[in-house]
């Protein structure tokens, strides 16, 4: 008998033990017994010989041989397959790695798989780089073990210093008895993956007024907050408060 790990060769009975010939004769044997899956097989004996020392065939001159049958086994060839890590510092696009490799006894010659990597990490955190496999054609997928196991995408945040610089709008009227306003802020990144939506304004960018005079809107940095983790060093500027200018009437 005999047994292997699968390799898409077969296996076969590599002979036979002979017990009990007497001193003189020679018995020699064929075998039959194949199996090349995982699986097991019996191997037998198919026909034998007995030959005396002239090399004579003396073989029905025996009529007690008895004969046995042996096990040939093929076990599963162990396969693991593991997806790539990959880290980056956030920019923008999502963090992908497609490569897999193979672990383990590999496949066998000719034989292997097909990969769908689905992994991806857009905003700062980390996640599996997952994916999934499909064997090639005429392959048995009871011929293997397989494992898989995801590697690590991880994305960190941006440290550089990124400046929003906040000028408040100004408008100016002549006062005719009727309520004025001005409202709104325009805004100047000094990064362009940060983006308006990264921060929340806490305070009220409206200056309003009647009588003659000017109202301001009181913008200050402490009113705006990042809410991105994608950036974990941002600082607010105010350049110019907001401002309405009521100006008097001449009779």
């Amino acid at each position: 008998g005999g047994t292997k790990v699968y390799d898409g060769t077969a296996l076969e009975s590599a002979g036979v033990n002979v017990i009990g010939v007497p001193a003189g004769f020679t018995l020699s044997a064929k075998t039959k017994g194949s199996v090349t899956d995982a699986g097991y097989a019996a191997a037998e004996v198919d026909s034998y010989v007995i030959t005396n020392a002239a090399g004579q065939d003396v073989t029905d001159q025996f009529g007690n041989v008895a004969t046995g049958k042996a096990s040939l086994v093929v076990t599963k060839r162990p396969v693991t397959l593991v997806s790539g890590d990959a880290s980056k510092v956030y920019d923008g696009t999502a963090l992908t790695n497609s490569e897999v490799t193979v672990f383990g006894d590999g496949f066998a010659d000719s034989e292997g798989a097909i990969y769908d990597v689905t992994g991806s990490q857009l905003n700062v955190g980390e996640s599996e780089n997952k994916f999934t496999y499909a064997l090639k054609d005429d392959m048995l997928s009871t011929n293997y073990e397989i494992k898989t196991e995801f590697g690590t995408l991880k994305v960190t945040p941006v440290t550089d210093e990124v400046v929003v610089t906040i000028t408040g709008r100004e408008d100016s009227a002549q006062y005719d008895g009727a309520k004025h306003s001005v409202s709104g802020y325009d805004v100047a990144i000094s990064n362009e993956l940060y983006t308006e939506d990264c921060f929340e304004f806490g305070g009220k960018a409206v200056a309003e007024g009647v009588h003659a005079g000017e109202y301001a809107m009181g913008l200050n940095e402490k009113q705006f907050k990042n809410v991105s983790a994608n950036f974990t060093n941002v600082k607010f500027v105010i350049e110019r408060d907001g401002r309405l200018a009521i100006e008097q009437r001449a009779l």
